[in-house]
């Protein structure tokens, strides 16, 4: 019986051991004080000159020489990034272009220069093709009916050799926007 007991006693201090062992393995804590967590909603959206809802393409390009739309009068657009929700949303801008197959309109895309000014500041020149995967066009809106205008004005240089001869293309605006205390969302 005293074999029985001792033994009994062995056991449960074993299981003892490994209960209290396991439970401060499995058990931590940690305080992060820089959590931040708003309750609201974000709602863009992206309208014309015409204050009208945007509507996909943003602009159609085609049976176009060197030197289009770089006059004194050029043909520029103004699309605006509104702020309809509760929060300030900071947002990304990236042009979405629509190449048909053919060496000609490659050639074209390659060669289309876009210019674009995001509210007052300066007007900054980037071809259509570095525009495609850029995720520099960036600004914050404030919440409550705010807006930002964003002015674009595509061009062909006049130094456009005859490969973009008879391209054709168009290319839509994608506006992607989290709230402005995201970390995780690079502007």
């Amino acid at each position: 019986m005293k074999k029985f007991i001792t033994s009994f006693l062995i056991i449960t201090l074993l299981i003892v051991l490994s209960v209290g062992v396991t439970k401060a393995y499995f058990t931590s804590s940690v305080n992060n004080d820089n959590n931040q967590f708003s309750s609201g909603t974000i709602k863009v959206s992206l309208t014309d000159e015409n204050n009208q809802e945007y509507a996909s393409p943003a602009w159609n390009i085609s049976n176009i020489t060197p030197g289009w739309n770089t006059g004194s009068n050029p043909s520029i657009k103004t699309f605006k990034v509104n702020n309809i929700g509760s929060l300030d949303f900071k947002y990304q801008l990236t042009f979405n272009p629509n190449v048909p197959s053919g060496e000609s309109n490659n050639a074209l895309y390659k060669a289309m220069m876009v210019s674009y000014k995001i509210g007052n500041n300066d007007w900054i020149d980037k071809t259509l093709e570095d525009l495609m995967n850029d995720t520099s066009i960036t600004g914050t809106v404030s919440a409550n009916s705010s807006s930002q205008d964003i002015l674009i004005k595509p061009y062909l240089p006049t130094t456009t050799g005859n490969t973009a001869q008879d391209g054709t293309f168009n290319f839509s605006l994608i506006v992607k926007a989290t709230q402005t205390n995201n970390p995780t969302f690079n502007q």
